[in-house]
């Protein structure tokens, strides 16, 4: 019993202690891990978000999947388990490598998911407006049945259907998601691209009368 205990107490008892404390450590990790990232990527799938964004992202004839929960399950399950690589590391005073990793794991948590928080946050607002926008857009194109009466009487050949409706609706759904651009590149840090997004937007919102008398004139026309 002594030997065995003067055995463990030695360099090598040491390092095989220490060993297995990784390995330990590890493998609780994935495990925690791989439940988490599933209980994520579950509640994820009750609000039914990736065929919202489907349905949204993409054509009526064209439907796109976006696998929503897959993905951010995925980056849930890594980001834990840098977490757990480090403490293993850690637990084999492998300091050379664990701290530069926990460097990166501080400033990841304290400044760059902060960052992504809001971005996503302004991201969703301006998704719900742009889908509001579109919405009304299309109900109001149906109401005064913009489309049979252009095809009706502004058709170049016999059958052939006008869908400016659709077309006027994506036009201002995408429209909305650029004009949050800027405030979405603030959100990330990245201030020097979205200046210059912020001045492209303010010289078209300096057009936009001379557009709207355009389209007047063209619709009358």
């Amino acid at each position: 019993m002594e030997q065995i205990q003067e055995f463990f107490s030695g360099p090598i008892g040491a390092l095989i202690i220490n060993v297995a404390a990784a390995l330990l450590i590890l493998i609780i990790g994935y495990i925690v891990a791989r439940i988490i990232a599933s209980i994520v990527r579950r509640l994820l799938g009750r609000t039914n978000l990736d065929n919202r964004l489907s349905n949204t992202l993409s054509e009526p004839d064209d439907p796109t999947k976006v696998p929503v929960e897959d993905t951010v399950g995925k980056i849930v399950f890594w980001l834990i388990m840098l977490f757990v690589i480090t403490a293993a590391l850690e637990r084999l005073n492998l300091s050379a490598i664990s701290q530069p990793l926990q460097a990166f794991l501080d400033q990841l948590t304290t400044v760059y998911v902060p960052r992504f928080f809001a971005a996503a946050v302004l991201l969703i607002i301006a998704w719900l407006i742009a889908t509001a926008f579109r919405f009304l857009v299309r109900k109001a194109g149906h109401l005064l049945k913009l489309d049979e009466r252009l095809s009706k009487y502004g058709a170049l050949k016999e059958d052939d259907k006008v869908n400016i409706t659709e077309a006027v609706a994506s036009a201002i759904y995408w429209l909305i998601f650029l004009l949050f651009i800027p405030s979405v590149l603030q959100a990330l840090g990245l201030t020097a691209i979205a200046e210059p997004f912020a001045g492209v937007f303010a010289s078209i919102f300096a057009y936009i009368p001379n557009i709207l008398a355009t389209a007047v004139i063209a619709v009358v026309g």
